[in-house]
């Protein structure tokens, strides 16, 4: 979940949320292909760990991804170029939601929030994309229980958080 800080208190969009937007940008062909590449991508640094969880995860990611490209005999050079259009989506919306001041990178593209925009440099579009998500608001705390949250949570006000994401000019 990522938490947004508001006067009133704290806008709260869930990673399903988080994720429909991500989802927009990719290709429509890699849908499904992309989302064992992201997994393994966000969890890169833990492959190289002791933890016997941790390799066993990635193994079973490994045989899932393989089983997958076997019935779709399809190259895994094919699924990592799909993956690109996947992780620039999740970095727009991971900007957008959290309001991150500084920069990401991937590949080629820079990737920075500016309010409602999202300025993507190198973005292989034209033109404004508007998008829009999903977010509970809650009052701001302080929470004296686990209850009271759940309570503050559960009686929480949809809305709908707007942007674009633009081109950068440079």
């Amino acid at each position: 979940m990522i938490v947004r800080p508001i006067p009133s208190g704290l806008q709260l969009i869930t990673q399903p949320d988080h994720a429909q937007l991500a989802r927009r940008s990719r290709a429509s062909r890699g849908r499904r292909r992309s989302s064992l590449t992201h997994a393994w991508f966000v969890y890169e640094r833990f492959r190289t760990s002791a933890d016997p969880e941790w390799a066993a995860f990635f193994a079973e990611m490994a045989a899932a991804r393989d089983a997958r490209l076997e019935a779709l005999r399809l190259p895994f050079d094919e699924l990592e170029s799909d993956y690109a259009f996947l992780r620039l989506g999740d970095l727009i919306s991971l900007a957008f939601c959290t309001q991150a001041p500084e920069p990401s990178r991937y590949g080629r593209w820079t990737v920075q929030a500016d309010g409602a925009r999202v300025v993507v440099g190198s973005a292989p579009f034209s033109g404004a994309v508007p998008f829009e998500v999903q977010a509970r608001e809650i009052h701001a705390g302080p929470f004296r229980s686990d209850d009271e949250l759940r309570a503050a949570v559960g009686a929480a006000v949809t809305t709908t958080l707007r942007g674009e994401v633009v081109r950068s000019p440079g």
